[in-house]
């Protein structure tokens, strides 16, 4: 669940997202998720200057014929899809951050070592590059955006697990430390 406003939250729920408003004490149905998924692993909020939060999710499915999985936005109160990664690219996506510092948003996929990543969007998710991909060490479901970079923990079941420290420069990591 995320907080629009005071009075206002959005819920993932059972294969949809609902929005309760506290002061109508009104729940409803908002969106439906597609290809059997229950809930995304979070939500990502991005705050907007007129005041209003732009919504983000990726498609967490069971994607065993890994076929396409793709971001969806709710802006002004419509949902729509604003990125799909091609079928054989990855299973699913874990999370999406966005990163006040660069203005862009990092896609968390996994889960097979060729498709484990962290993918840099910028702000109209028209250009999806890769910044860290191809190994159990930049699989996460969690990241953390830093003035010189990302801090990030991994989530692999197939070794130590641990946190990093990436330095990002524009759309590029440069360096790459353990942290614990």
């Amino acid at each position: 669940a995320v907080m629009l406003s005071k009075d206002v939250a959005l819920i993932s729920f059972s294969g949809a997202v609902l929005r309760y408003d506290i002061r109508s004490n009104k729940l409803i149905t908002e969106h439906l998720y597609d290809k059997g998924m229950r809930n995304p692993l979070q939500f990502c909020v991005r705050p907007m200057a007129d005041g209003d939060k732009n919504v983000y999710y990726g498609e967490y499915i069971w994607n065993q014929e890994k076929g396409p999985v793709a971001v969806f936005k709710r802006e002004k109160n419509v949902w729509g899809k604003v990125y799909e990664f091609p079928a054989n690219s990855i299973t699913h996506i874990h999370g999406i951050v966005y990163d006040p510092y660069r203005n862009c948003f990092y896609i968390l996929t996994g889960d097979a070592d060729s498709e484990s990543g962290i993918w840099v969007a910028d702000e109209a998710f028209a250009t999806v590059k890769p910044l860290l991909i191809g190994k159990q060490a930049y699989r996460s479901c969690v990241a953390f955006p830093t003035e010189n970079g990302l801090l990030y923990a991994t989530d692999t079941p197939l070794g130590k697990n641990g946190i990093y420290a990436a330095t990002v420069q524009g759309d590029n990591c440069t360096t790459i430390e353990e942290k614990y």
